[in-house]
């Protein structure tokens, strides 16, 4: 280990790689290597190729052995890399390199935890004179003591008490051994005895076997030991009849007095006796339509199609159409804040429609999709895949209700109370396409699916 020197600071004159001879002490705050015992091994700093303001060049960390009068050196660390190559104006000072600290800090460490585990070690053999030293041998019972009268029970091979040592009216509680079969008397029933008093089996399969003068077992019934005769606990007792019938009964509502009470179909959980879900939630829960007229509809900016109102030539009817061109794929879309009721699922569509004279082909396809939009949506959003509903004309001015379109899911993430935005449109594209006239379109029927009855 390396000796610890205070303010051991000097120059050297000495020139090469070889042994040191320090020199005087820097200055008067310092000692020269007079303070440092021969024989001792130091760490110290060399300096040297210092410029006009006394700033050295060049430095290494160094460890020797000081004789008395030159200071053997060997080289742990430089600014060249390699052992310094002395001027002769050098500088060198007594110090700690930073790997002998964390060194001497790991001893002083483990010196610690040594000291540590020491304290501990005694405190513990304290303790246990201690508690050695509290312990009565009246608590103790001797081996000779096992067994017998005011003893203390032993335990057998299976860690259990022998029933010897139990109390009577323990050994009176029941103890359930498992199911027996009763027609082939599988497990076979012992003798009734003190051993197996309380003992109980359960009948797993119906069956005649004499036991304790009962041979009418039935699943389920119990079979129980008082300790000197088998007894049956009958938990199996049939019903002879329900109804007035026998047999595999099936009851109707008339059997039981109720034929004049009406049937109520009980999904809803919420269903009363008033004998509809509407009536018991206040409003209607399945699926629900929504009449969208063409005046709540609005064509797009972008082909959108045109506004048409037709009147009838003999009764003056008046009828207000959006015309969907036969060449043109155009748009219309309207909107609707869906009710809390509605159960955010898909919806499907009925077009209403209409065309202007014509002489053949009045095949006419509408489709329709949506996109839903909760709070603080971006309204520019894409619209779900659209289902379509193809229908034929053939009479001018005669109304004509398409077929209900297929499941069109709402794109986006539906929510109770969202904002819907439908988008309805002619395909002229679509070959079940082929009016060569504008069709008419009244409105469509849109229908929803609710699993509430009120939006409360």
């Amino acid at each position: 280990m390396s000796a610890l020197y205070d303010r051991v600071k000097v120059a050297t004159a000495t020139q090469g790689l070889g042994p040191i001879t320090p020199g005087a002490a820097a200055s008067s705050a310092f000692y020269d290597f007079s303070a440092v015992t021969p024989g001792d091994t130091v760490q110290f700093v060399i300096e040297d190729g210092f410029d006009g303001a006394g700033r050295p060049s060049r430095a290494a960390v160094c460890t020797g052995v000081w004789d008395g009068t030159t200071l053997s050196r060997m080289t742990e660390a430089s600014t060249t890399g390699s052992p310094l190559n002395l001027s002769g104006a050098a500088a060198l000072f007594v110090a700690p390199s930073a790997a002998y600290l964390s060194d001497l800090y790991a001893q002083l460490e483990a010196i610690g935890d040594i000291s540590a585990a020491v304290a501990a070690a005694e405190d513990a053999a304290e303790d246990a004179a201690a508690s050695a030293a509290s312990i009565n041998p009246a608590n103790f019972q001797a081996v000779s003591a096992k067994g017998q009268v005011n003893g203390y029970a032993p335990l057998d091979s299976d860690a259990k008490l022998a029933t010897t040592y139990l109390p009577d009216a323990i050994l009176g509680a029941l103890n359930y051994r498992g199911t027996w079969n009763a027609s082939t008397n599988t497990p076979a029933i012992p003798a009734a005895a003190a051993g197996n008093k309380g003992h109980y089996y359960v009948v797993s399969v119906a069956g005649s076997t004499s036991i304790g003068g009962f041979s009418d077992w039935e699943v389920g019934d119990w079979l129980v030991s008082s300790g000197s005769a088998w007894g049956k606990v009958d938990n199996s007792d049939k019903v002879s009849s329900v109804a007035g019938k026998t047999g595999v009964v099936t009851l109707v509502k008339g059997d039981v007095g109720l034929g004049n009470v009406q049937n109520v179909d009980q999904t809803n959980a919420d269903n009363l006796a008033s004998g509809t879900v509407a009536a018991a939630r206040g409003g209607a829960i399945g699926k629900q339509a929504l009449w969208i007229p063409a005046g709540a509809r609005y064509g797009r900016t972008t082909n959108g199609p045109g506004s048409g109102s037709v009147e009838t030539t003999t009764n003056k009817v008046m009828l207000r159409t959006q015309d969907f061109d036969p060449t043109t794929q155009e748009f219309a879309q309207f909107q609707v804040r869906m009710p809390k009721s509605w159960n955010e699922g898909t919806i499907s569509f009925v077009p209403v429609w209409s065309h202007a004279a014509t002489t053949t082909n009045f095949g006419v396809v509408f489709g329709l999709q949506a996109v839903a939009l909760s709070n603080d949506d971006a309204a520019d959003t894409a619209f779900g895949t659209a289902q379509t509903s193809t229908d034929t004309g053939g009479t001018t001015n005669d109304i004509y209700m398409g077929p209900e379109s297929a499941a069109v899911t709402v794109a986006g993430s539906p929510a109770a109370e969202d904002l819907v935005i439908f988008q309805v449109y002619r395909d002229p594209a679509n070959g079940s396409d082929t009016m060569a006239v504008d069709a008419r379109l009244h409105g469509i029927t849109l229908f929803i699916t609710t699993d509430t009855g009120n939006d409360a």
